[in-house]
Order: structure tokens, then sequence, then C-alpha cells
């Protein structure tokens, strides 16, 4: 199951850039700029658990990378 934001009618404004907090497959952890392309549940082969993920362009690494939601961290906009 997949949702493609970038080509979505329904989310009405073109997606923006999102920034998070992520601990990766390593503990290792990052601030990340990414341009969200889907959402989709499965697995990886650094996550072999299936969970749900953001596939996106990581904005830093300019690739296309799969990120696990379950290690973001959004920030609140308070800070």
């Amino acid at each position: 199951m997949t949702l493609n934001v970038l080509k979505s009618t329904t989310v009405g404004k073109p997606v923006k850039e999102l920034q998070f907090q992520y601990k990766n497959w390593r503990g290792e952890t990052s601030l990340r700029t990414i341009i969200p392309i889907e959402i989709w549940y499965g697995k990886t082969e650094w996550h072999p658990l299936e969970q749900w993920f953001i596939k996106a362009i990581d904005l830093e690494k300019g690739e296309e990378r799969d990120f696990a939601l379950v290690d973001i961290k959004f920030f609140d906009g308070t800070n």
C-alpha cells in the first residue's frame, strides 16, 4: 500500500520540504531534510520487520531514501 504525495490531487498544494531528526539502523541520529514521495508499508534490507516508511528525496545526500516512521522525530515548531 502506497500513497504518492507528489502526484496526489487530494493534498491540494505542492509538497514542501520536511525536516526531522532521524535515527538510522546503526542508532546514529542526524537532522534530515527531505521532499516526500510516498508513504508505504513493508520492509527493507536495513529494516527487516514490516513497518511504515516515507520514501523521499534526501536533499543533503541528493538520493532517494526510505525512512522508517518509527525512527522519525518531528519538531513541534515551538523550539
